[in-house]
C-alpha cells in the first residue's frame, strides 16, 4: 500500500508539472481590471510554465513583463504599455523562443530578447504588429550572436526604430514597415550580424526638411546585408537605403562582409542609395529599379583618406548589374580596379 501511495504521488506530481507547462492568461484576469500587469506577471511566473496563451482582448500594462519560451496570442490581442519609458516584454536568457499573434502598442522597446551568446538559439517571431515604440520594436542583446532569428509576416508601424540585431543569421520576410517621421539621424534597422531582408514593403515617412538635408536611412550596416524583393519606397522622396560602416576583412580565414541589393525598388531622391563610411569586401546591386534623381553610391572622406595599396585588388569587389538609369556613380580612384558595371566617373586621388 505504501509503495502504491508513493507511485501515485510521483505520478500526480509529474502530471501537474506537465499540465503547468501551458498556462492560460485568462485564468488570471479579473472582471473590471484596468491594469493587467499583475495578471501577466502571475501567469508567466507559474512554476514549470513553458507556454502562455493570451486570449483575445485589450490589456493595459504599466511595467515590463518577464516572459517564457513561447507566447501565443489567440484572436485580436492588444498589449498597450502606458509607461513610455518601460519595455513591454523581456526574456533572458532567450534560447528556444517563439511568439505569434500579438499587437504591441507604445512603450520604449517592445520585445527585448537576450542571452550570453548561447549556442543553438532559435527565435521565431510571426504574425505580430508593432506600433509606435519610443525606442525599438525589436531589440536583441549585444551578446545574442549564436542565434537563428526568423521574423515573418509582421507589421511595423511608426516605431522610432524597428530593430537592433546581432545574429549569426537573421531573416525579416513578408512584412510591412511604415517609418516614423520623427526619426532623426537614425536607421530603421541597425544590423551588426548577418541579415536577410526579403519581400518586405517599406513606406518612408520623411522628416520635414529639404530632401538634401534628410538624415534618415533604412539600414545602418555593421555586418553583412542581403536584400531581395524589397520595396524601399519613395513617399516623401524616400531616403538612403544603406549607410555602411562595416570594414573589409583581410585576415585569414576571411568571412567577407557584404552588401547585396537584388530585385529591389530603390527610391532615395537626392540621397545616395548606399552611403559608405567604410568599404566591405563585396558590394552587388542587381536588377534594381528606382533611383530617380539619386546617386547610387557616395564615398565619405573617411574612406578616401585611407591607404588601401594592393588590398583592394585582392579583397574588394563592387559589381553593378542594373539597367535602370541613375545619376553617374562617382568612384574614388583606388576602387577603379575593383568595379564592374556601367560606365562611371572616377574621382581623382586625394593628396
Amino acid at each position: 500500500m505504501k509503495k502504491m501511495f508513493v507511485f501515485f504521488a510521483v505520478f500526480f506530481s509529474i502530471s501537474m508539472a506537465f499540465a503547468q507547462q501551458v498556462v492560460n492568461l485568462g485564468d488570471y484576469i479579473k472582471p473590471g481590471m484596468k491594469d493587467h500587469t499583475a495578471a501577466f506577471k502571475k501567469a508567466f511566473s507559474v512554476k514549470g510554465v513553458k507556454q502562455v496563451n493570451i486570449p483575445s482582448g485589450y490589456y493595459a500594462l504599466s511595467d515590463t513583463i518577464e516572459i517564457c519560451g513561447k507566447v501565443v496570442g489567440s484572436g485580436d490581442v492588444k498589449l498597450d504599455m502606458k509607461n513610455p519609458d518601460k519595455d513591454i516584454f523581456h526574456l533572458s536568457p532567450a534560447w528556444n523562443f517563439s511568439i505569434s499573434g500579438i499587437t504591441f502598442l507604445g512603450g520604449r522597446n517592445q520585445l527585448v530578447l537576450e542571452n550570453n551568446n548561447t549556442d543553438q538559439t532559435f527565435i521565431r517571431i510571426e504574425n505580430c504588429y508593432f506600433r509606435q515604440a519610443k525606442g525599438y520594436a525589436l531589440k536583441f542583446g549585444e551578446k545574442t550572436f549564436s542565434s537563428r532569428i526568423v521574423i515573418d509576416k509582421c507589421h511595423f508601424i511608426e516605431n522610432m526604430q524597428v530593430m537592433w540585431i546581432k545574429s549569426d543569421l537573421a531573416s525579416l520576410s513578408n512584412s510591412w514597415i511604415s517609418t516614423n517621421r520623427k526619426m532623426h539621424d537614425k536607421a530603421v534597422i541597425e544590423n551588426y550580424g548577418v541579415l536577410h531582408i526579403e519581400n518586405v514593403l517599406g513606406v518612408p515617412r520623411v522628416e520635414k526638411v529639404p530632401l538634401k538635408q534628410v538624415t534618415q536611412r533604412w539600414v545602418d550596416n555593421h555586418g553583412t546585408l542581403f536584400c531581395r524583393g524589397v520595396r524601399f519606397g519613395g513617399e516623401g522622396g524616400g531616403f538612403t537605403i544603406v549607410r555602411n560602416y562595416t570594414k573589409a576583412k583581410k585576415t585569414y580565414p576571411i568571412t567577407p562582409n557584404c552588401i547585396t541589393l537584388m530585385d529591389c525598388q530603390l527610391y532615395c531622391a537626392q540621397q545616395p542609395a548606399i552611403d559608405f563610411f567604410d568599404i566591405p569586401n563585396r558590394v552587388s546591386v542587381v536588377r534594381c529599379r528606382g533611383l530617380v534623381d539619386a546617386w547610387l553610391f557616395r564615398f565619405r572622406d573617411s574612406v578616401n583618406n585611407k591607404d588601401w595599396n594592393k588590398f583592394t585588388k585582392n579583397h574588394i569587389s563592387i559589381k553593378v548589374d542594373d539597367v535602370n538609369p541613375y545619376r553617374q556613380t562617382l568612384l574614388p580612384e583606388f576602387l577603379k580596379s575593383c568595379y564592374t558595371g556601367p560606365e562611371c566617373k572616377i574621382s581623382p586621388a586625394k593628396k
